[in-house]
């Protein structure tokens, strides 16, 4: 069932009310489908009809006397961009009532909140302004002429054809009850139906029902997650807040207050059979780049989603094809109306084994390196991380050219939440998607080019990996990202050896798992920008970041943060490279360990140098060290020498910002009115010794300028 939209409603209780006492009027019933350029519906757009002059006050002939009539009428088009409105015609023609006065126009305003960018133009409004005549008009042909292009994807308009969910007798009939409480060993179910739950009451409606629980929060995804309430059937309800059900809860838990630690499933339908032939429809050949609509609601599916034919879209003779469309058009979308809204709910009896070995469980086709795009729905295990066969498996898997927006995948032990799996050269588009406590393995895989903003990775099962990229030429730019596990995990993420990341203002922050662990291991490319890396994990010997031979870590702008005891932030092994493009602070707890390569040093020169930093260690007597300029790399200062100096005195420099290595320094005397000669130079990262052969001169001045830098 569809929805009158609410203006359209109201606008016909007002027609009904205006048209009750003047039976005689006769309206032009004015239609349109309104699309882009590109054939893209105008979905859910709302159309404005304003009469032209607004200044005149219109009437029509009524039994031969005039009637006011409004000058202003709105509706909005359904899904396919089409809507209907009555309206009186400005010239005769068909039995219309004409208005009056002579040379009124409507003019048209047609505005749609669209599709933000890069993906989508952003809100469109067009205004355009027509006769109306006749018993019937169809102006679509006049707004499709002035409509504003909604997509900056490629396609055309034989693409963009609507295929719906609820056709293939989907029902996401399903609901969810945060505030349940089960007691182990009993087949009693309570939920609480108080104010701060939206918990639907029992009935005796729910009797029959399909039923399970589980220890999820439904406002927060934990990795503790299971389930504590095997699939059921409910049996018989007591009141609005018990039923009994068929099986006997596994453990005890209780939801109170405001503390949901107890959630339970109901529903009457499994849509796994609806789910398959709306997918397959939409995959099969001749609908290629079509989209899906799934409705609103919780659709329980407890086998995989998946087309196994081998002639589906993007399939022909054993290559892939069908991807010339640009991202987003090639497998046709599937498109929700919410991340909250539609939700594929995982049975927890699913099986890995009825996934593809290779290209998912949920909306995936018979082969790799092909998939649809994925909008505006949620994936929820449950609470199951333990899934039946699932650890070599992938939630969604997502393929050559596609585009994944508002998409999550929440709660489910397969092997992977997200994949990642392009072929090389083909690029994938992720804007504002989440994974959490999703995968055993990892919760996001990446082949081939891929492109992810505004999205969330954390809580991985198992102290799986929060990101794991191939070797396989991958390359991710992550921007605007949180990549958070607070699990013992070891590596936490892999940058693997040939791929390549792109971090800009991301958060990496990794719990590792105690003893000499990694947060994040670097065997290719990892370039930071922006960004903030910690590991509150680990312990002796634990790496926020590891750069292992052949790996190169960049940075700029970013913070590396070790806080475990003798957690090391930065670890680059021999044959390991670290370049610090300037702005950096790493924070260590144990000393770096660089046994590779580091280049450059900018980073160190952002603090000034002052006095308390330059001590005359000996042979100065009661000297005294004063004006004092500069930074760690380049600094400038004046010794005035009292009492009783003696030869080979000795100056310690303690830099305001250490090096990463030990650095090589040159010192100059630059002033003064005394000299001395043959310095010699020692340092550490955190310091230069300065040692002069000769004796400081009472009541003399000394002024030097020490330069040190890493080879």
């Amino acid at each position: 069932m569809r929805l009158v939209p609410l203006a359209s409603f109201a606008f016909l209780i007002s027609s009904f009310v205006l048209a009750a006492p003047a039976a005689a009027q006769t309206p032009t019933v004015v239609t349109g489908t309104i699309t882009d350029p590109n054939g893209l519906p105008y979905s859910y757009a709302r159309v404005s009809a304003q009469l032209i002059p607004t200044t005149a006050t219109p009437t029509i002939q009524v039994g031969g006397i005039p009637v006011q009539i409004g000058g202003q009428n709105n509706a909005t088009t359904d899904a396919n961009g089409s809507f209907s409105m009555n309206l009186f015609c400005n010239s005769a023609g068909g039995g219309c009532s004409v208005i009056s006065p002579s040379g009124t126009l409507w003019q048209f305003t047609v505005t749609i909140t669209g599709t933000p960018p890069p993906v989508g133009t952003g809100p469109q409004s067009f205004s355009l302004m027509l006769t109306i005549t006749g018993a019937n008009q169809d102006i679509s042909t006049n707004l499709n002429a002035a409509a504003a292009k909604l997509s900056n994807l490629k396609g055309t308009a034989a693409a963009f054809k609507t295929i719906f969910a609820t056709d293939y007798g989907v029902k996401a009939d399903w609901d969810v009850a945060c505030d349940a409480s089960f007691t182990i060993g009993s087949p009693i179910v309570t939920i609480a139906t108080n104010t701060n739950t939206p918990s639907k009451p029992f009935t005796q409606a729910d009797v029959g029902k399909q039923v399970f629980g589980s220890t999820l929060q439904c406002q927060n995804w934990r990795p503790a997650d299971s389930i504590i309430l095997p699939l059921g059937t409910i049996l018989s309800v007591q009141s609005a807040t018990q039923a009994t059900v068929s099986v006997n809860a596994t453990q005890t838990q209780t939801s109170s207050g405001t503390n949901f630690n107890a959630t339970l499933f109901r529903g009457t339908t499994d849509d796994t059979v609806a789910l398959n032939n709306f997918f397959v429809a939409l995959t099969t050949q001749g609908n290629c780049g079509k989209t899906g609509v799934l409705p609103a609601g919780v659709m329980f599916f407890s086998a995989a989603i998946i087309n196994t034919s081998t002639n589906a879209c993007g399939y022909s003779g054993g290559s892939i094809t069908n991807f010339s469309k640009g991202i987003g058009t090639g497998m046709g979308i599937i498109q929700g109306q919410g991340l909250s809204s539609s939700v594929l709910l995982a049975s927890p009896n699913f099986n890995g084994n009825t996934c593809f070995a290779s290209s998912g469980c949920v909306f995936a086709v018979n082969f790799t390196n092909a998939g649809p795009t994925y909008r505006d729905f949620s994936i929820l295990g449950g609470g199951n991380q333990a899934v039946t066969n699932g650890a070599t498996k992938v939630a969604l898997y997502v393929g050559n050219d596609a585009l994944v927006q508002n998409v999550a995948i929440l709660d489910w032990g397969l092997g992977t939440g997200f994949s990642f799996q392009g072929a090389s050269g083909a690029q994938a588009v992720a804007q504002n998607i989440f994974s959490e406590c999703a995968g055993s393995v990892q919760n996001l895989r990446v082949a081939g080019f891929v492109y992810i903003s505004d999205s969330t990775f954390a809580c991985a099962f198992g102290g799986a990996e929060t990101l794991f990229l191939t070797v396989a030429g991958s390359h991710l730019v992550s921007k605007g990202n949180t990549f958070g596990n607070t699990l013992a995990c070891n590596p936490c993420m892999t940058i693997g050896a040939g791929a390549r990341m792109d971090s800009y203002s991301d958060l990496l922050a990794s719990t590792s798992a105690a003893g000499a662990t990694v947060g994040i291991s670097v065997a290719g490319t990892l370039n930071l920008v922006n960004a903030n890396v910690q590991n509150p994990g680990g312990g002796t010997g634990s790496s926020t970041i590891s750069v292992s031979s052949g790996g190169v870590l960049s940075a700029v702008d970013s913070s590396l943060t070790a806080t475990a005891a003798s957690g090391i932030a930065l670890n680059v092994a021999a044959g390991g490279k670290y370049i610090d493009n300037c702005n950096n602070v790493i924070t260590t707890v144990a000393a770096n360990v660089l046994n590779g390569l580091v280049q450059g040093d900018c980073s160190v020169s952002g603090t000034a140098q002052i006095a308390a930093n330059i001590a005359l260690t000996s042979g100065w007597s009661s000297s005294t060290v004063g004006t004092v300029s500069g930074n760690t790399k380049a600094e400038n200062w004046t010794v005035t020498v009292a009492g009783t100096p003696v030869a080979s005195p000795v100056i310690t420099v303690t830099f305001p910002n250490p090096f990463l290595l030990a650095p090589v320094c040159s010192i100059m005397q630059v002033g003064g009115t005394f000299t001395l000669s043959n310095p010699v130079i020692t340092t550490t990262a955190a310091a230069a010794t300065i040692t002069w052969s000769g004796t400081p001169v009472a009541a003399q001045t000394y002024t030097f300028a020490l330069n040190c830098g890493t080879p």
